[in-house]
């Protein structure tokens, strides 16, 4: 299980991977970057429903704000449910590709970073931008190679929001919404996640191909490049929850998991009430009232170690059973 600074040697690494892409993107929005995310008006809902793009994503969605992602919008849409806010933490071309529609539902207001693809900023009406910082504001070079950090200040003075980068978009959905609610811009005392399963049911097509888009490619228009937002060589295991539930997973949704104990630990989210979560999540390693603990981080880490070590692993079917979804 990877530890805290192995986390941020990782998104390091991933910054060092990008970062001439994510250059790229920064030149290209600079004339765009206006609107802080502070500067959003004041939100009425009480309630933030936070959507990751995990297969137990649901259309049953309450009253409150909703939050999606790229991956899983056309899916919210094609289901009549308009996402108040579309959050991007990514520079990659696909973002945009994979909405299945060439512009965002004008109700729906893209919160992003300054290396957010255009691809995806072009497709929106009204947008409200953050510094997705890497460690921390302070300028580091282990962890910010590319000095995204230091130069985003220089380049966006009037950027106020600073929002840590903690690997993916439904950790982001965490920490803006806890931003929000702290800055008083939004009322959100309850928290409903959606899709947060951070690991897929065996023999899914996501342990098969480089690519999984919510439940269904009904909604597409067209697709991205082949290996554009998975990595095709990810190595998948399967791993069965204390409650029974059987699921794959990957070291780096392991890692995003694992990310979300420690957002929790240092007290985002610690103000809201947090439902609706997955049987089929990672995060029932660890029953809820522990959650954001040492002693939790400790226990899911043993639990994943010796899962991910020690678990034989099954033989695949002749043939793939059809997913229930």
């Amino acid at each position: 299980m990877l530890s805290t600074d192995q986390l941020k040697q990782r998104i390091a690494a991933t910054v060092h991977k990008q970062g001439p892409k994510w250059w790229a993107n920064v030149r290209t929005n600079i004339p765009l970057v206006r609107r802080d995310l502070t500067e959003l008006s004041p939100r009425n809902a009480t309630t933030a429903n936070l959507c990751s793009s995990g297969p137990s994503i649901t259309s049953d969605i309450g009253f409150g704000d909703v939050f999606a992602a790229p991956t899983n919008y056309s899916f919210l849409m094609a289901n009549e449910i308009v996402p108040d806010f579309l959050v991007s933490v990514d520079g990659s071309e696909a973002q945009g590709t994979i909405l299945g529609s060439p512009r965002l539902d004008p109700s729906t207001t893209l919160l992003a970073c300054p290396y957010t693809s255009p691809n995806l900023v072009r497709r929106a009406s009204t947008i409200y931008w953050f510094h997705n910082f890497i460690q921390g504001p302070t300028d580091n070079p282990k962890s910010d190679p590319f000095g995204f950090n230091h130069v985003h200040q220089l380049l966006f003075p009037e950027l106020k929001s600073w929002i840590i980068q903690a690997g993916c978009v439904a950790n982001a959905h965490l920490i803006i919404a806890h931003y929000l609610a702290e800055r008083a811009i939004a009322m959100y005392d309850v928290v409903n996640l959606n899709g947060y399963d951070f690991g897929y049911p065996p023999y899914s097509p996501i342990t098969r191909a480089p690519l999984y888009i919510s439940k269904s490619d009904e909604c597409w228009t067209e697709k991205p490049p082949m290996g554009e937002l998975e990595d095709p060589n990810t190595e998948w295991k399967q791993v069965t929850l204390p409650n029974g539930t059987r699921f794959m997973t990957c070291e780096i949704q392991i890692a995003y998991a694992h990310t979300f104990f420690i957002l929790l630990q240092w007290g985002i989210g610690s103000r809201f009430t947090i439902n609706n979560l997955s049987e089929a999540s990672l995060l029932h390693a660890v029953p809820q009232n522990e959650w954001g603990t040492s002693e939790a981080l400790k226990s899911f880490r043993d639990f994943i170690d010796d899962q991910w070590t020690h678990s034989s692993s099954e033989q695949e079917p002749a043939t793939t059973p059809e997913v229930t979804q």
